[in-house]
């Protein structure tokens, strides 16, 4: 027979909540976090015109290029055997 896994201790959850957040302390501070670093990243600078667009396009240029390489001699080859093979099927039809 399995032992009991130990209740989770709910009086840190209870004292957070008596501020009548639907959050406790720790998520909070963990929301606050993720939000802070998300501003600083896409942050507009008002003075040189950074747009939102291009700050994101600056960021995904380089996942973009690492699929890119991991993925495209792959998909080229394919489509380019797939053509060939619709070449070669009207040939036989002919």
């Amino acid at each position: 027979m399995k032992d009991a896994e130990p209740e989770p201790d709910l009086d840190d959850d209870i004292d957070d909540a008596a501020d009548d957040s639907l959050l406790t302390k720790k998520a909070e501070e963990a929301a606050y976090s993720g939000f802070k670093h998300l501003a600083a990243k896409t942050a507009i600078d008002t003075i040189t015109g950074v747009t939102i667009e291009q700050i994101v396009r600056d960021e995904l240029r380089p996942m973009l290029r690492v699929w890119l390489d991991e993925n495209l001699p792959e998909i080229v080859e394919r489509l380019v055997k797939d053509e060939l093979d619709k070449v070669a099927r009207r040939a036989l039809d002919e």
